[in-house]
């Protein structure tokens, strides 16, 4: 029995060695990168984030964790961090020569608040956030912390508390600093952890304030600077927010919205004056769409093709009814396309690029590869007396011989399709895409489009267009690579099976020597 049980171990150790080579030698299983977000369709602003409020999951964005300058919107912080540390908001404080003396081109009360002028924090917060008085924000930093510095750096452990962790303040009201920069996505959490402060969201949300007299200057009226809150740019929900300007940072624009059933907080940077309303609607009216049902995944198609408008069609900075107009092109502007969305193609006009309505475009037919006229010498006219006879040097390979890929014609782009659609051709030569729309002017609404079809490449979401017709190989991808690595793949496994086989079975057989051995001894 305990020969039975040692060589019954033996064997369950040799099969349980055997059972862990096979699975080291296995391929490791491709684990796919978990994304909370989708891909989101393009707008003039470099950079956006739109999160869940509850959940804090990103739902869509666009460089999202790209470090730019926050601006007015560095407030935000500056107004959690205030009521955080301030219980009784109706306490004065007085202006220092630090807090009026700042950047004379910065946003201030009208008038703005003189050295000795005293006020109440209530009144600086609304000052704050409804006007965007710097005057305000450096008074308020200075009343909690005792001086910008100190108060710099209780924002920058707040900021890490909530998990804004590309970010770095430098004061509290966001005038320019090369190391004062956030994130879209950070911005997002830090509104996000305002707006669950109680007394913050009343103050945000409050559209007029009487700022009552002080000791030097008389009653102030104040109205709040965001356009979705204060009514003049409709949308439905908003709650929050703050603007944000400087010449290095653009226009910044924070945004939460609260309806059917789904809270969101928005942050759109590097915008500018004309497009950071219609960057914010037209993320928004994606994200409440795509929870309606009623607006499909967006995706983005590269192309490489000439089109030419049978409309007059305005063009747009973002592909989407909201996206902000910058001009209008006549009927039968031709233009080069590098790419489209879901009815709307992206074009470029003068050094810019914009989206235009895809059902109002043709594609105009390929042109024909170059070639190169054959080559002659001048003609001779002396006779030849012992020289060899003149002849033309042969004909130069055109492009399509030497390897270049030949664009297919116009049948063949759109076989198929509707003469209402455009279908795009496969890219035939390299392309950039530039990330700013031009200036606005006014221009007539030109009407939406049907989807474009036919060949790309498929892009999912925002990003430069492809930087080249044809990808260059990747490594290993050589003919015969393969099938190399498939043979390897099973060789290898196989010969340490094998090795592993026979010293086990060697140490087995050695086993059931000594057990024989130790047999007879006993037996003697």
């Amino acid at each position: 029995m305990r020969k039975h049980r040692r060589h019954s171990g033996i064997l369950s150790a040799g099969l349980a060695v055997i059972g862990l080579a096979l699975f080291l030698c296995l391929p490791a299983a491709e684990i796919p990168e978990v994304h909370a977000e989708e891909a989101g369709p393009d707008v003039y602003g470099e950079s956006y984030c739109v999160i869940d409020g509850n959940t804090g999951e990103i739902l869509i964005s666009k460089n999202a964790h790209e470090r730019l300058y926050p601006a007015s919107t560095t407030k935000i912080l500056t107004a959690l961090l205030v009521l955080e540390n301030v219980q009784n908001l109706n306490q004065y404080m007085t202006f220092t020569p630090t807090a009026i003396n700042i950047d004379p081109s910065s946003s201030t009360l009208d008038p703005k608040a003189k050295i000795g002028e005293r006020m109440t924090v209530k009144d600086a917060l609304y000052g704050m956030l409804l006007k965007s008085a710097n005057e305000c924000g450096a008074m308020l930093g200075e009343f909690v912390a005792g001086s910008e510095a100190a108060f710099a750096a209780m924002m920058n452990a707040r900021a890490a508390e909530i998990g804004a962790r590309d970010s770095h303040f430098m004061n509290a009201y966001g005038i320019h600093h090369p190391d004062h920069y956030t994130t879209a996505y950070d911005l997002c959490l830090i509104l996000r952890a305002a707006l669950q402060n109680a007394r913050y969201r009343e103050l945000n949300r409050t559209i007029h304030y009487h700022i009552a007299a002080t000791n030097m200057t008389a009653d102030r009226w104040i109205t709040n600077g965001h356009g979705m809150i204060n009514g003049n740019i409709p949308e439905a929900g908003v709650i929050g927010g703050k603007t944000g300007s400087t010449p290095q940072a653009g226009k910044v624009l924070t945004t939460a919205v609260d309806r059917d059933g789904l809270y969101t907080v928005t942050a759109v940077m590097r915008s500018d004056v004309d497009n950071m309303y219609t960057d914010t609607q037209v993320v928004l009216e994606y994200v409440y769409g795509r929870r309606a049902g009623t607006v499909s995944p967006y995706h983005y198609y590269d192309t490489y093709d000439q089109v030419q408008t049978t409309a007059a069609l305005k063009l747009r900075t973002a592909p989407s009814l909201k996206g902000g107009i910058s001009g209008s092109v006549p009927a039968g502007t031709v233009l080069q396309r590098i790419g489209y969305s879901d009815g709307w193609s992206h074009v470029i006009y003068g050094n810019r690029t914009f989206y235009v309505s895809t059902a109002y475009l043709t594609v105009l037919p390929s042109p024909p590869p170059e070639t190169t006229p054959p080559v002659t010498g001048p003609p001779e006219t002396d006779p030849p007396v012992t020289d060899p006879p003149v002849t033309d040097p042969p004909d130069p390979p055109s492009e399509s011989a030497s390897g270049h890929t030949e664009v297919p014609s116009e049948s063949e782009a759109s076989t198929g399709t509707p003469s209402s659609e455009v279908s795009p051709t496969e890219p035939s030569s390299p392309v950039s895409r530039e990330t700013e729309g031009g200036g606005v002017t006014s221009a007539e609404p030109g009407p939406s489009g049907t989807d474009g079809s036919g060949q790309g490449s498929v892009r999912e979401g925002t990003g430069s267009a492809s930087e080249s017709g044809t990808a260059p190989p990747e490594r290993g991808t050589e003919p015969g690579a393969a099938g190399k690595e498939n043979l390897l793949a099973i060789l290898l496994p196989a010969i340490l099976i094998v090795a592993l086989l026979a010293v086990w079975g060697v140490l087995f057989a050695r086993h059931l020597s000594a057990g024989k051995n130790r047999s007879r001894r006993e037996g003697k």
